[in-house]
């Protein structure tokens, strides 16, 4: 990722990890930590990752009990999709100069 890109990346990543979990990876259940999970049991962790769509790339153990490892994996395909899909559609538009954070956000 370019490195203009970077305050950018922080603010969508810690975003993510507010809207995703609240900034929590547990929760008391019936006086036991359990793991978050998403509504549709699906997603798990402070970066709610889905262990299906994910499956095979990172490990579920991990993912459900290790804040480090899920809040890394999410940083990481925060870094996948913006690279991918937001870097690559900015540069098909053959744009004169990089399109301000706001705009790039929406878009």
């Amino acid at each position: 990722m370019p490195d203009h890109y970077y305050d950018l990346y922080r603010l969508i990543v810690l975003a993510s990890a507010w809207q995703e979990g609240c900034f929590r990876q547990f929760r008391v259940k019936k006086g036991d930590v359990v793991y978050l999970r998403s509504y549709n049991g699906t997603s798990v962790g402070l970066m709610q990752i889905n262990e299906r769509v994910w499956r095979g790339i990172y490990n579920y153990d991990h993912l459900r009990w290790d804040i480090h490892y899920n809040a890394m994996a999410g940083c990481e395909i925060i870094d996948l999709y913006f690279c991918r899909y937001a870097l690559r559609k900015m540069k098909r538009l053959n744009l004169e100069k990089p399109l301000e954070d706001d705009t790039l956000v929406v878009s």
